[in-house]
């Protein structure tokens, strides 16, 4: 087995490469919380992420739904952005809490819908 050293505050650990990167597969497909640095009222932004990627049956599904009519070596940038937002938000985001995007107390509730048009700006 390869062994990796990481340098933290402590000094050298140890660390195998099966530790650091073996993906725990109900995660891959469930998601995992991560919170983000609190909005202006002090509500903690959240969001649940699953895994992007084929291990993640939600996202295999929707991302052959969203292209099994299309030739995909020739489709232009913004059709390349618009499926893969599609895809996105219908199987990594599995939904968000306090999600303010204009900080000013109102979140957003989670629905695909919101999420597509959200992430679809190009300010975000």
């Amino acid at each position: 087995m390869k062994v990796m050293w990481i340098l933290t505050k402590d000094g050298l650990i140890k660390m195998s490469i099966k530790s650091k990167f073996k993906q725990d597969v109900s995660k891959a497909n469930e998601g995992v919380w991560f919170d983000y640095p609190a909005n202006a009222d002090g509500s903690i932004p959240r969001v649940k992420l699953a895994r992007f990627g084929r291990s993640n049956k939600r996202w295999l599904a929707a991302f052959r739904e969203a292209t099994k009519d299309l030739d995909t070596d020739n489709l232009s940038p913004e059709e390349d952005f618009q499926i893969t937002v599609q895809v996105f938000c219908e199987s990594v985001l599995q939904g968000w809490e306090n999600m303010q995007p204009e900080d000013d107390g109102k979140p957003l509730d989670f629905t695909v819908g919101n999420a597509i048009t959200f992430l679809s700006n190009p300010e975000w």
